[in-house]
C-alpha cells in the first residue's frame, strides 16, 4: 500500500534536492527509521522506498530508486539510499551521473542518501558534499513506539479455536509478530522458549509443523536457502519463522534483519522474492554477549520486543523498577524477562 502522504521528521531536509546524511555505521539503520517515524500512523517503510546497498548492488538498482523518487506521483513518499559508501566506484559514478541528469528541472521529490563516515565513503561524500545535511537526533523511545504500533496485532481469533485465520502472533505475550529471543550466554533456554510458542500454536491449530527453523551460521547470510524455505508459504500458512543466528554472524545480519523485520521483503541473487505474511510470526534467536563487535545489529534489535533468557543466578540483578513493565517467569533452568 502506498502511504497517503508521509510526514517528514523535524530534520534538516530540502525537497527537490538530494539530502546527504553521514553518520556512524552503528546508527545508520536507526537514522533510516527516524526519517520515517514522524507519524506513527504511517506504515513502516517499504522495499520500494528503501534500498540498502552492498558491494553487489548494481547501477540499475540505484537508478530505479532515483526514478521512483523523482517521478513519484504527488511526491508523497520518502525514498532512501542506505550505505552509499558500499557501492563500487563504477556503480557510484554511473548512478550519480544519471541522478544529475534525471533531477534537472524537477521539484518536490524527497530523496535521502545515507552513508557511514568511514574511509570508504570519501568518494560518495565528495561527489555530494553540497547536499550534506545535519543528522537527525535519534530517539530510542520514538522509534520503539513507531515500531510497536505496527508490530502488535490484535487477536482476531482466540487461542484454542481451530481456524486458518488465526495469526501466529496470538501466542506472543503482547501479540507482536516479531520477538527477539536473546541471552548473554548460550544454553539459557532461547530455543526452548520458541519451542513453547510453537507448542501453543500447534495445540490451537492442530498442525504438525508450527515452526520453520532457519539457521544462519555463516560464513554469509544464505539468502537462496532462506528464500527456498519461505517462498512456498502463503498468507494462509500460520507459522512461526525461527531465525537462529550464530554469534559469529552478528556483524553481517543487520541489513538482512532490517529487510525482514521492517521492510518485510527479501530478494536473492536469482531474483526470487519473499514478502512478509500477516499470519506469520518471526522470532530471532541471538546470543548478545558483547555489543562492541556488532553494535549496528545491537542498536537495531534493541528497538524490538524481546524475551531475555537469564540463568537463575543472574535474575537477581534485574532492575526491580522495570517490574511494572515486564513479566518474569521461571522455568526449571532459566528465567524469561518479557519486554
Amino acid at each position: 500500500l502506498i502511504p497517503q502522504n508521509r510526514h517528514l521528521s523535524a530534520i534538516d531536509f530540502y525537497p527537490g534536492f538530494p539530502n546527504l546524511y553521514v553518520t556512524s555505521s552503528a546508527e545508520i539503520l536507526q537514522t533510516v527509521l527516524m526519517i520515517y517515524s514522524k507519524d506513527k500512523e504511517m506504515p513502516l517503510p517499504t522495499q520500494e522506498e528503501v534500498l540498502i546497498c552492498n558491494e553487489k548492488t548494481t547501477a540499475e538498482e540505484v537508478i530505479l530508486l532515483w526514478r521512483r523518487a523523482i517521478f513519484d506521483p504527488g511526491h508523497k513518499r520518502i525514498f532512501c539510499l542506505v550505505h552509499g559508501e558500499k557501492l563500487s566506484y563504477s556503480t557510484c559514478e554511473e548512478s550519480l551521473r544519471e541522478l544529475n541528469r534525471l533531477k534537472q528541472g524537477k521539484k518536490g521529490y524527497r530523496l535521502v542518501l545515507l552513508c557511514s563516515n568511514n574511509e570508504d565513503s570519501l568518494h560518495f561524500i565528495t561527489a555530494l558534499h553540497s547536499y550534506k545535511r545535519s543528522n537527525p537526533d535519534i530517539s530510542g523511545p520514538i522509534l520503539k513506539e513507531y515500531l510497536l504500533h505496527h508490530l502488535i496485532k490484535p487477536k482476531h481469533t482466540s487461542i484454542g479455536t481451530i481456524s486458518s485465520a488465526i495469526q501466529a502472533s496470538s501466542v506472543d505475550p503482547h501479540c507482536s509478530y516479531v520477538r527477539i529471543v536473546q541471552s548473554k550466554n548460550p544454553g539459557n533456554g532461547k530455543s526452548l522458549y520458541i519451542q513453547r510458542l510453537g507448542e501453543r500454536l500447534m495445540n490451537s491449530l492442530n498442525i504438525e509443523i508450527p515452526i520453520i527453523r532457519i539457521p544462519i551460521h555463516g560464513p554469509d547470510v544464505p539468502y537462496n536457502n532462506i528464500l527456498n524455505k519461505l517462498s512456498d508459504l502463503t498468507q494462509d500458512d500460520t507459522k512461526i519463522i525461527h531465525f537462529d543466528i550464530a554469534s559469529t554472524m552478528l556483524k553481517k545480519v543487520e541489513s538482512f534483519l532490517f529487510y525482514v523485520l521492517v521492510l518485510g521483503y527479501l530478494k536473492d541473487l536469482r531474483g526470487n522474492t519473499w514478502r512478509r505474511q500477516i499470519s506469520q510470526m518471526y522470532t530471532i534467536e541471538v546470543t548478545l554477549s558483547d555489543r562492541q563487535n556488532h553494535e549496528a545489529t545491537y542498536n537495531l534489535l534493541r528497538l524490538f520486543p524481546k524475551a531475555l533468557c537469564l540463568s537463575p543466578s543472574n535474575c537477581r540483578y534485574i532492575n526491580k523498577s522495570n517490574a511494572c513493565e515486564s513479566t518474569c517467569r521461571s522455568t526449571r533452568s532459566f528465567y524469561l524477562w518479557i519486554i
